[in-house]
């Protein structure tokens, strides 16, 4: 059963480092997904040097109700653990960017929620930015 789309307005691009060329720079695969709920917000951290303040953010994802694209293909979500880079497939890793409203976020951890069985359910991302 999927949750409502009215509850997941936003879309974000996942982009995952493949590699480098021959002059260092880095080569992203970018993966396009509709249909996700991110939540940013600000904690503020009081630390001996003062308070600091750092974004974080959460991004749910509803497998049921999956919309990713990679170079303009549609593609199913596999476990990072079980992921091998093929056609019509994409993962999330930790210190992959997430891309919303221009502004850059960088994967501390990935939560995949499946309470009725083997495959997620869910997907929960979360971000430092």
């Amino acid at each position: 059963m999927k949750s409502p789309r009215k509850l997941r307005p936003h879309q974000v691009v996942i982009r995952h480092k493949v590699g480098e060329d021959d002059d260092f720079n880095a080569i992203y695969e970018d993966t396009y997904l509709k249909h996700v709920k991110f939540d940013d917000s600000v904690l503020l951290n009081q630390s001996t040097e003062g308070k600091e303040s750092q974004k974080t953010a959460m991004i749910i994802i509803d497998c049921s109700d999956l919309h990713a694209r990679k170079n303009y293909i549609r593609c199913r979500y596999v476990s990072s653990s079980h992921y091998k880079p093929r056609e019509g497939f994409f993962s999330i890793f930790v210190n992959d960017l997430v891309i919303y409203n221009c502004r850059e976020y960088t994967v501390t951890k990935i939560d995949e929620v499946n309470p009725w069985g083997k495959r997620p359910q869910f997907i929960e991302v979360t971000c430092n930015g």
